[in-house]
């Protein structure tokens, strides 16, 4: 297999015999097939069927591997995942595992969220659907491989999924290979290649709602009056600070507040943004709520 710097300096060498409008027209033919890739899967989940096989989604037979089977279907086990991620690369189920989300709801139930991922983390993430969760796992070493080892000194990944908040496959089960076109893409990520660049479309998690939205356009969303568990009432967690440069803040201001946000389900923090002054400060930090799934941490093996 090519290394993930052989493989970029051939794709720029294959955009350099690219017009500025072929570019154009490749990436817009991808964004209309995954436009109708995504609604033909969101149409077959409606009637339980898989876009992909044009089969159940409870279909499950050991010879036929499918994206599907992550969706537990009766028969499907531990020992025959690596049937799938042997013909499927890494991006490939990643992609199919964010629609699936996606369609129950919108980018809440996927936690990519950059700020919980440890610094020597390639990728960590967990992705939620129904009673189902998937989880993401590769450090730097991972993705180096290990050179001491035999049976894992290559590019790979880790693969959590669980079931009824059940582990039916861990992390340490196995140490799946990334392709070429995952190390690619890898490298894309990491700005290697110009003029290319890696996006969700019907894919994106939290990470993309606070990328696209600045903290005041965030706490213009959260008006919990109607919110309900099912419409992501506990989507943020909020911390606010507040400071007087006087030493006083007065307690009968604060009451007034609480009450317009019972009232109005404006959040406390918005309220106390629109009474700042010369002498009050208010400082809010926004992360990520209950209602987003929580990153499983792998377990470290004993040497």
């Amino acid at each position: 297999m090519k290394t993930a710097d052989e493989i970029v300096e051939n794709a720029k060498k294959q955009m350099g015999n690219m017009t500025k409008a072929q570019m154009k027209n490749l990436s817009q033919s991808e964004i209309d097939r995954a436009e109708k890739d995504f609604q033909n899967l969101k149409l077959c989940l409606e009637k339980d069927m898989c876009s992909y096989c044009d089969r159940p989604v409870t279909f499950f037979a050991k010879s036929q591997p499918c994206f599907h089977w992550l969706l537990s279907p009766r028969g499907f086990r531990k020992r025959h995942f690596h049937k799938l991620y042997e013909i499927k690369s890494y991006h490939e189920i990643n992609t199919y595992l964010r629609w699936i989300s996606n369609t129950e709801v919108l980018l809440r139930n996927i936690n990519d969220w950059v700020e919980e991922k440890a610094e020597r983390k390639v990728i960590e993430e967990t992705i939620k659907y129904k009673k189902l969760e998937w989880s993401f796992s590769c450090d730097k070493s991972d993705l180096a491989g290990h050179a001491s080892s035999d049976v894992c000194n290559f590019p790979h990944y880790h693969f959590q999924m669980k079931v009824d908040g059940n582990v039916v496959i861990n992390y340490g089960s196995n140490h799946i290979p990334f392709t070429e076109y995952d190390l690619f893409v890898l490298k894309v990520k990491e700005g290697a290649v110009p003029g290319l660049s890696y996006q969700h479309t019907h894919g994106s998690g939290m990470q993309k709602m606070f990328d696209t939205y600045s903290p005041e356009e965030l706490l213009s969303l959260m008006n919990t009056k109607h919110a309900t568990e099912e419409t992501g009432k506990n989507q943020f967690h909020l911390q606010t600070l507040v400071t007087s440069k006087s030493g006083n803040i007065s307690g009968e201001k604060i009451a007034e507040l609480q009450k317009k946000n019972q009232e109005t389900g404006i959040p406390m923090a918005q309220l106390l943004k629109d009474v700042e002054d010369d002498d009050l400060s208010v400082l809010t930090m926004i992360e990520p709520g209950g209602d987003i799934p929580e990153i499983p941490k792998r377990t470290p093996k004993k040497r």
